[in-house]
């Protein structure tokens, strides 16, 4: 039973992240504008200059960040800031497609 709300955690994350991407930094008018029937489907995120540098499906930051955080957890059975530090500046210097301005 626990590995199921584990595995329901690690892909709410992922899908809510990039469908997420869709509304990403718009303002409630222009979400309401943009997905007058909500946004539900990868093929309804309208393609301009942010979210355009994403494949359909594709996440952000946010996931790889929260994967980050996942890999250390689990090697290291607890949370270990240092090292969760340390994943997140390899991941930073691997030269991501995406990073955040609260994360720069």
């Amino acid at each position: 039973m626990k590995i199921n709300k584990i595995k329901g955690t690690i892909y709410g994350q992922v899908i809510g992240d990039a469908l997420g991407l869709g509304a990403e930094f718009m303002s409630k008018e222009e979400v309401q504008a943009n997905y007058p029937n909500s946004l539900t489907d990868y093929n309804q995120i309208v393609q301009d200059d942010h979210r355009s540098k994403w494949a359909k499906g594709a996440w952000t930051d946010d996931t790889d960040q929260f994967l980050c955080i996942m890999d250390s957890m689990l090697e290291k059975g607890k949370v270990d800031l240092p090292d969760i530090a340390s994943r997140f500046y390899q991941w930073y210097r691997a030269n991501p497609k995406d990073v955040g301005n609260t994360t720069m």
